[in-house]
């Protein structure tokens, strides 16, 4: 039995993954019944080793599972017939393995073993190189047509190096590998642009239920240059050629908010500077206003999701005003469910769980915020107060979420470069330190994820496991 591997970009930046060829050649007179190539046992192992040898990482179908599901792995191998001179032919995109490799230089194999055959094969070693890479932009989607996705696009690079933009879409049940991650700054991908007033961001589903499991992967990147605006359709990390364009209106700011329903009919927002917000049918022909809603001018933009039914726009004002619109815009409630005289510094909305969450400061160099989530319809408001958070350094970043039961989770970044945890009761736990950016990510369901960014390690998510005696930030980097 022979291993043949190849790898497709073995120089590659923290912010990828590798994209590896395998093929298992039986060139005995026997057949065998093994494990085949969608089997998620550890018949097949990728080994990674540091240059002069040490084994720095071992993955396989165990690891994807215990990255990529909440539930229990499974050990139970899918067997396939390998007749005598046939070989199997397959690619592994390594994102959906294990975390992204450090920087470094690396030799990468393939084992192959079968015990209950007694089949064992090893591959040559490849030499791969990956390359640190900054990450200026990150652009997150939590959203959930048929499955609970968390879509991430990144852009990286310095300059010495290209521009690096990455798409890649997490289980947001268990965001530690990735279903998939591409490189999608070459060609047809140049529509996304990065160079107009408003960085590029997706829009959400507002739908749930499909007759398939395709609109899983299906995603809508908005863009801008100075003067238009784009839209591209993404299926599974491949960019559809044909795109949308149209100039962008004068005298209104595009909103970070869009939707699309199941016939990818798109909607996007702009507001004008009295607040008054417009919604815009977005199609081939251009712009077209389906309706405009007043609410008050604000620091940061409202949020806004659209569902099946509903309009939900939560506008950080004096607190948090919650307008539900119905999709041709007449007002059908408005509650002002949180009073505050604080700063609001962040505001938006889980499409998942259409629940609201805004954060607030006491100005520009305070150490007090206060964390609000409003539930759906704005039945019930959570605020955990902070009045006084023990770090050194001003704050520069953060996010939040909060837990199925209850507890906020927070990551804060300081001006002395360093990433803080804190969840009520517990913190601040310093968790990551030297970059000037971490482009934190809290993402709190059944369990809290905290994504962040380190140039060395690239862009990952660290799991927060509560028990009754103590509490542990997880990596995976251990070798399993």
């Amino acid at each position: 039995m022979k291993l043949e591997l190849s790898v497709k970009n073995p120089s590659a930046s923290t912010l990828e993954s590798l994209k590896i060829s395998l093929a298992l050649v039986n060139d005995s007179a026997v057949a065998y019944r093994l494990p085949g190539p969608y089997d998620l046992t550890q018949a097949l192992s990728i080994e990674v080793y540091r240059a002069g040898g040490a084994l720095v990482r071992r993955m396989n179908g165990l690891t994807r599972q215990e990255m990529m599901s909440s539930g229990r792995i499974d050990p139970t191998p899918l067997l396939e017939d390998l007749p005598a001179g046939g070989r199997w032919d397959w690619e592994l995109d390594l994102a959906a393995y294990h975390y992204a490799l450090p920087a470094g230089q690396f030799e990468i194999k393939a084992v192959y073993a079968d015990e209950a055959s007694g089949v064992l094969a090893r591959s040559p070693s490849v030499p791969v190189v990956v390359t640190a890479a900054p990450l200026h932009c990150l652009a997150p989607l939590c959203d959930a047509p048929v499955i609970e996705g968390l879509t991430l696009l990144l852009r990286g690079g310095d300059a010495q190096t290209e521009a690096i933009t990455v798409l890649r879409q997490h289980n947001a049940q268990r965001p530690l590998a990735a279903w998939y991650s591409e490189r999608i700054d070459g060609a047809p991908a140049s529509g996304v642009r990065w160079d107009g007033p408003t960085p590029p961001f997706f829009a959400a589903a507002r739908f749930l239920t499909t007759d398939s499991f395709e609109p899983t992967f299906v995603k809508w990147i908005l863009s801008t240059s100075p003067t238009h605006l784009f839209a591209h359709r993404v299926f599974r990390g491949r960019i559809d050629p044909v795109g949308l364009s149209c100039p962008l209106p004068t005298g209104r700011s595009l909103l970070p908010s869009a939707c699309y329903d199941d016939d990818d009919r798109l909607t996007v927002f702009f507001q004008k500077p009295d607040g008054a917000i417009d919604a815009c049918d977005f199609t081939a022909s251009g712009l077209e206003r389906r309706f405009r809603h007043q609410v008050p001018p604000t620091p940061i933009p409202p949020a806004i999701r659209v569902d099946c039914d509903f309009v939900h726009v939560v506008t950080p004002w004096q607190g948090a005003i919650y307008d539900r619109l119905s999709l041709d815009g007449v007002s059908q409630e408005r509650k002002k469910p949180h009073t505050t005289r604080m700063t609001p510094v962040l505001c938006d909305i889980d499409p998942i769980r259409r629940r609201a969450r805004l954060a607030f400061r006491d100005g520009p160099r305070g150490r007090a915020l206060h964390l609000v989530t409003v539930a759906p319809k704005a039945s019930q408001v959570d605020v955990l107060p902070m009045d006084q958070l023990l770090l050194r350094g001003e704050l520069r970043e953060l996010s939040f979420d909060e837990d199925n039961a209850g507890h906020f989770h927070l990551l804060v970044s300081t001006s002395r470069r360093g990433l803080y945890y804190l969840r009520d009761g517990m913190g601040p736990v310093l968790i990551a330190r030297g970059e000037e950016r971490f482009h934190p990510l809290v993402h709190a369901g059944s369990g809290a994820y905290l994504g962040c960014h380190s140039v060395e390690y690239g862009y990952r998510f660290l799991h927060f496991r509560p028990s009754a005696h103590h509490h542990r930030i997880a990596s995976f980097d251990e070798v399993t």
